[in-house]
């Protein structure tokens, strides 16, 4: 929708250049094109968007077909297949993708050995280590901006102990997850230390006797009160190698529910890529377990729907037949009405 508008206003621009001062239309040549070195024909949008559709494909899984080049994007098009058993194809399609651009480089490489290899995610990291490791595991623009994001003591500790296990070969989810778990760890062990700092300050200042105060009373659990602990959260998402999306559903969940999730979930052996079934089953669990704790205790009060909180009929309509989260609904209220309803 971008490109579209973008385009009616640049042709709108020629238009009015074409009407100031001169009788002929003020046009610029284009470059020339450039020659290609191997199968000119790129697939046009269209089909990439086609084929995104045909197949289901989510955000990480597109992305890492449009960083293809041309030729493999048509090899990818051309090759690509899954059985027909599989519901959620992305973790497949990843790794196939992954494939085949190496192929396509160790051919262009044997057809031109004078072409210049092809740019690597290292290439913009200034710090030799982390370039290093970058290299070492084949990683993406998107984890190295991870990576640079993080404070030196975290991106220091990611590094070392990151170890993947040997049978993946697109290692980039796994990092990402890596490094906000260990960032998480980090930011917790933090504060922890400053408000132990924050009482022995205070303790010092004016008086023999430490300034504590006493800490609220615990609430009482209606029901279950053990919560699962972050270890067993972080192996959990360790053990199905789920995705950022993934493992903030799990957080969003109240611990009567992440318990069931823990305690139920399963998935077939031939997934490779389970994340879109499982956000499925915490909404599932979470619907479950409101609808219990609603029957032990009609006195309670219902549980908000982020439908309350939007006021265009038609949206909030939307919103509460596909039980969306608030982030869902920030990013459905931040689009432009065209777009809006086109989703």
């Amino acid at each position: 929708h971008a490109e579209q508008v973008e385009g009616e206003h640049e042709q709108g621009g020629v238009i009015q250049q074409s009407e100031i001062g001169s009788s002929r239309p003020c046009t610029v040549p284009p470059p020339p094109s450039p020659v290609p070195r191997v199968h000119p024909e790129a697939p046009d949008e269209m089909a990439l968007a086609e084929f995104c559709e045909r197949w289901k494909l989510n955000e990480d899984a597109v992305a890492k077909l449009h960083t293809l080049n041309p030729v493999m994007q048509q090899r990818v098009l051309a090759e690509w297949d899954a059985p027909s058993y599989m519901t959620k194809v992305d973790g497949r399609f990843i790794l196939f993708c992954v494939q085949i651009a190496k192929e396509v480089q160790a051919q262009q490489r044997s057809w031109h050995d004078d072409a210049p290899p092809l740019v690597s995610a290292a290439a913009d990291v200034d710090d030799p280590v982390l370039a290093e490791f970058v290299e070492t595991w084949l990683l993406n623009e998107r984890s190295v901006q991870k990576l640079q994001s993080l404070t030196p003591e975290v991106q220091q500790q990611v590094m070392a102990e990151f170890s993947p296990p040997a049978h993946l070969s697109d290692v980039n989810d796994r990092l990402i997850n890596f490094c906000v778990r260990v960032e998480r760890s980090h930011a917790e062990q933090v504060e922890g230390e400053h408000e132990q700092g924050g009482v022995i300050q205070q303790s010092e200042i004016g008086s023999s006797r430490p300034c504590t105060v006493p800490p609220p009373p615990s609430p009482v659990p209606r029901v279950h009160p053990e919560a699962p602990d972050e270890m067993a959260l972080a192996e959990f998402c360790e053990r199905w190698k789920l995705n950022e999306d993934a493992v903030a559903k799990l957080h969003d969940l109240n611990p009567v529910m992440q318990r069931r999730v823990l305690a139920e979930w399963e998935a077939p052996s031939y997934m490779t890529k389970v994340d879109g079934r499982f956000i499925l089953f915490c909404v599932q669990i979470a619907k479950e377990v409101q609808a219990q704790q609603r029957s032990w205790h009609d006195d309670a009060p219902p549980p908000s729907s982020a439908a309350s909180t939007v006021h265009d009929p038609v949206l909030a309509q939307f919103v509460e037949t596909w039980a969306l989260n608030e982030r869902s609904v920030q990013k459905m209220q931040s689009l432009a009405p065209e777009v809006q309803q086109q989703v």
